[in-house]
């Protein structure tokens, strides 16, 4: 095997498996906290899985003197590698004997016989591995670009609202919640409100829906879709379609993209509530519903008002809860609760996001040299 598809699985190697097991730790914890308290605001659920997306674009070795992966995770690793004997893993073991033979011949000293054989199919196995990733990889973006191919085609039929009442309320609406207002189009091709671009935002609507709804209704839908663009949610879309791609084998990478899609409509609903009342804006939840066809179209990467892509038991269920939530806010949060959220995501952030271990030793030792050793 060429040395620099060697070394290239091997950092390949290190990184995924590195990354999985974080991903998969830091979305454990945020599940099990949201599952502990149930009464946590909507915002703040939000921001903690958000936290999780990020995580899994960062590199897996930042690590920090604070930070779980020095005072939780290391010790565990320490022990574990003193009872198993460290790169007990093949990959690992192969990864050691590129990038640190020396380590590697006093570690092999305690190993079993059969350990020498992991050398010549380790790479092999690596190549394997990152052949199927690489699949599943161009399959996923393969994806993205078919449903932003259909998005196109739907945008390109739209009817553009530049004037009229249906202009004039959503001018109205972005002043109330303090963006520009995007481009507004009706669009026979969809079956639910939807903001999309990200680079030109516009909120889309099916070409019925304004006469299907009372003024109060049609205003609470543009505050949604206007709360999305205000908030970034279409980056965070993109980022999680992203992280489908990189982790389509990840069960927890699945969990995390379920709970994003959630979370994100119910803390906007959350924040579009609060514009006008809990009880009106959920009235406009049913109302929108009802008028809208139950039958759901694929709109590539978008933020919608009813969120049923987003629905892991049924849009009926998604819609249920979502009402409920929203009628069960109180008409004025306080302060204190809004900067408790805010203290709360960045002491998370701080602690968890930096898993990889901070030792002494490694502190003080130079970076290991890349050597492949000779057959």
């Amino acid at each position: 095997m060429p040395a620099p598809l060697e070394s290239f699985l091997s950092s390949w190697s290190v990184w995924i498996l590195a990354a999985s097991w974080q991903l998969a730790l830091l979305g454990v914890v945020v599940w099990a906290l949201c599952r502990i308290f149930p009464a946590m605001p909507l915002r703040l659920r939000y921001a903690l899985w958000l936290v999780v997306l990020i995580k899994a674009f960062l590199p897996p070795t930042l690590g920090a003197p604070w930070g779980f992966g020095s005072w939780g995770v290391e010790p565990v690793r320490d022990l574990a590698a003193s009872v198993l004997h460290l790169h007990m893993n093949p990959i690992e073991a192969w990864h050691a004997e590129v990038h640190n033979p020396a380590e590697l011949g006093i570690v092999r000293q305690e190993l079993p016989a059969w350990f020498s054989s992991f050398k010549p199919v380790a790479p092999w196995v690596a190549l394997a591995l990152c052949a199927v990733w690489l699949l599943g990889l161009l399959g996923g973006l393969a994806g993205i670009l078919a449903e932003q191919g259909r998005l196109a085609w739907m945008l390109s039929r739209a009817r553009i609202v530049e004037s009229g009442p249906l202009a004039d309320a959503l001018v109205r609406r972005a002043k109330a919640v303090g963006v520009r207002a995007p481009r507004l189009l009706l669009c026979r091709e969809t079956d639910e409100p939807f903001l999309c671009g990200l680079f030109r935002p516009a909120i889309v609507l099916p070409a019925g829906l304004p006469g299907d709804l009372s003024a109060e209704a049609l205003d609470s839908v543009l505050d949604h879709e206007l709360i999305h663009l205000r908030r970034g949610d279409l980056l965070a879309c993109w980022a999680e379609a992203l992280l489908g791609c990189l982790f389509w084998f990840h069960p927890v990478a699945w969990l995390v993209q379920a709970r994003l899609d959630e979370e994100r409509e119910f803390a906007v609903d959350e924040a579009a509530a609060r514009l006008s009342r809990p009880s009106r804006y959920g009235r406009a939840l049913l109302e929108t519903a009802l008028a809208c066809a139950r039958q759901r179209t694929g709109q590539g990467v978008a933020c919608g008002f009813l969120g049923w892509a987003g629905a892991a038991n049924g849009p009926d269920d998604l819609l249920a809860r979502r009402i409920r939530r929203v009628t069960e806010l109180p008409e004025r949060e306080p302060p204190a609760s809004i900067f408790g959220s805010y203290a709360t995501v960045a002491v998370f952030a701080l602690v968890f996001v930096p898993l990889g271990p901070v030792s002494e030793a490694t502190a003080a030792a130079p970076p290991p040299s890349v050597a492949v050793s000779q057959p």
